[in-house]
């Protein structure tokens, strides 16, 4: 019996000569290890770690107590801010007399950034614009003529403007809308109804569209022929 082994039945192991050693012993440990453990049984007990907490400080903190402050009064407050305001607005002036003194365009743009806004209106009343002109003689800048009458500092800036270039306060005269018919059109007009004078205004019409790409209405040519027959029924000039 000394031939065989003592444990017939156990695994072989196999002797590697290029084996490392330090492998093997640590894999044989591992392996050992979970043979070792069974989750069945009563023994293995999980390691818990118990939180401890810090107890809280028995000192008592006082309560924060804010500092009075002392605020100016609304009235000074108030006070404060109308005087600032009145001094920007000297400021404001002086420069502007500058400029016309030097003859450089002033920008009234800047003029309005701390003017109250006022409603958009179309144009100013005759009245309004004479008020500007003799304000404006009298001496007083742009924005104190605007301030005392209530009108913004462009409406006042283009009506001084208007006055200087045409003498007069007045709306310059508008070109309107360009007519309909041209000179050669009209004559056209006034000669179709002088060669036949029974023919009416729908007929005339209805000629003179024959040749346009864009219809003429019948009031058109009634009016064309009431101007035509003023001219024939003036006396003639010596």
């Amino acid at each position: 019996m000394s031939g065989f082994d003592n444990k017939p039945f156990a695994d072989r192991v196999d002797v590697n000569p290029f084996q490392d050693s330090l492998a093997t012993e640590v894999t044989a440990i591992a392996v050992d290890r979970v043979e070792e453990f069974n989750p069945f049984s009563d023994s293995t007990t999980l390691n818990t770690q118990t939180a401890t907490t810090a107890p809280a400080p028995s000192t008592l903190s006082q309560p924060a107590v804010q500092q009075a402050s002392e605020e100016p009064s609304p009235q000074v407050t108030v006070a404060a801010a109308q005087a600032d305001l009145l001094q920007q607005q000297e400021e404001l002036e002086r420069k502007e007399e500058d400029l016309q003194r030097s003859g450089a365009p002033t920008d009234l743009s800047c003029l309005n950034t701390r003017e109250q806004k006022m409603g958009k209106k179309v144009q100013l009343s005759k009245e309004k614009r004479e008020s500007i002109i003799t304000l404006r003689n009298e001496g007083q800048s742009l924005r104190r003529i605007a301030r005392t009458l209530q009108v913004s500092v462009t409406a006042v800036a283009t009506t001084i403007k208007r006055v200087e270039e045409t003498g007069t306060h007045e709306d310059r005269m508008r070109s309107g809308r360009p007519k309909v018919t041209s000179e050669s059109e009209n004559k056209f007009i006034r000669v179709t109804s002088l060669r036949n004078q029974r023919l009416t205004a729908p007929e005339i019409q209805a000629q003179l569209n024959a040749s346009r790409s864009k219809d003429v209405s019948t009031s058109t040519v009634r009016r064309r022929l009431r101007v035509a027959r003023r001219i024939l029924a003036a006396k003639k000039h010596c």
